[in-house]
């Protein structure tokens, strides 16, 4: 009985790690076949999504066990009208380098009804809130920290169509007195940016005051017809936790590879996202569930199963326009996404920075929905 109560309760991974592994909650209800029957059909309605009890049904996972629901390709849709489901809320990243420390925090939330400060700047400018009631908002705020100098902030903002995963509008902060702030927005012909930074000898550190700005407009080349999605590399983050619910579509099929364009600073970049292999690799990271809190976390460590995706970019440029590299979180080069196989979460990113050299960001947190 306890096989079969396994196997069942593997329909949602972290319900089975946590209450089969973790709690000994388990020996004080299964003594009675029926409370534990009511307890595995709640995980299952409960708990789970029914599009994931219907994708694991189809592949035997569930014990015999189905539930009706959407196709797999229609499980994180939102077609009918409803929200997208989060496949998290947030992940933090830390790494190393010569004499610095970088950390990384990405949330992603519904972006219906926000207005972020950094969009006043510029009033008109950017939709706020965008009228895609489906629309998503990834933010990302690095922190690079070096002994006995003023950390460097940096706040990256991007809202984006889940479904396709077309980029909407965005924004890139360099906060302090140093900093900048530019805007941009995705059209048909091609990306127009605001850049605005302090004038003169403005020492403020509020975007909102400052004075100094400039536009400019980056054309599509002709060459880029054949992108039937334009998104932002830092989407590749997000989609990396989507991968084994759009399988089998024609803009993710089943062999893993997805191909896209993505606009970088100022130019369009040809993108695919390549699987690489399996294998098992050691992580350890503490999971959130509905929030932070003492009684709502799981650690887990150890050796787990890892899928690796490897990113291969081309620029598409004008002919006699220097390419410029692609970049992810400041990542370049030969880009990896390790990704848990069993919470599909990204959780190590690895790349070469121009100026610090080889780094790996390594996940220290998830915060689940």
């Amino acid at each position: 009985m306890f096989d079969s109560i396994r196997k069942n309760m593997a329909i949602c991974p972290l319900l089975a790690e946590k209450n089969m592994a973790r709690s000994p909650l388990h020996k004080h209800i299964f003594p009675f076949p029926l409370i534990t029957a009511l307890v595995i059909l709640y995980w299952q309605l409960a708990c789970c999504p029914p599009c994931c009890l219907h994708r694991q049904a189809e592949a035997g996972q569930t014990g015999g066990i189905s539930a009706p629901g959407p196709s797999s390709s229609a499980c994180n849709s939102a077609k009918d009208g409803r929200p997208h489901a989060l496949p998290w809320k947030e992940l933090k990243f830390a790494g190393k380098a010569t004499l610095l420390a970088i950390d990384v925090t990405i949330s992603l939330q519904h972006a219906e009804g926000l207005c972020p400060v950094v969009v006043r700047a510029e009033p008109g400018f950017m939709n706020c809130p965008v009228p895609d009631r489906q629309a998503l908002l990834l933010t990302v705020k690095t922190v690079i920290s070096r002994p006995f100098l003023q950390a460097e902030r940096y706040e990256y903002r991007v809202w984006f169509d889940p479904d396709d995963l077309d980029a909407i509008q965005r924004s890139r902060w360099r906060q302090g007195r140093d900093g900048w702030l530019k805007l941009y927005r995705w059209k048909e012909e091609g990306v127009e940016r605001i850049k605005i930074k302090p004038a003169g000898d403005t020492k403020s550190s509020d975007p909102l005051t400052w004075k100094d700005r400039s536009s400019s407009f980056f054309h599509f080349p002709q060459t880029s017809t054949s992108c039937k999605t334009i998104s932002d590399p830092v989407i590749l983050i997000y989609l990396s936790s989507i991968l084994s619910e759009r399988g089998g579509s024609e803009s993710f099929p089943d062999d893993g590879r997805v191909h896209l364009c993505a606009f970088g600073k100022k130019q369009l970049h040809e993108v695919e996202l390549l699987p690489s292999g399996d294998r098992q690799e050691p992580v350890g990271y503490t999971i959130y569930e509905g929030g932070r809190g003492p009684f709502k976390q799981i650690k887990r460590a150890g050796q787990v199963p890892i899928s690796i995706y490897r990113i291969e970019t081309r620029a598409i440029v004008t002919p006699g326009t220097e390419p410029e590299a692609f970049s992810l979180l400041g990542l370049e080069g030969d880009i990896e996404i390790h990704v848990d196989r069993i919470f599909q979460v990204p959780v190590r990113l690895k790349g070469r920075n121009r100026l610090l050299g080889e780094i790996t960001l390594t996940l220290q947190e998830i915060v689940l929905p």
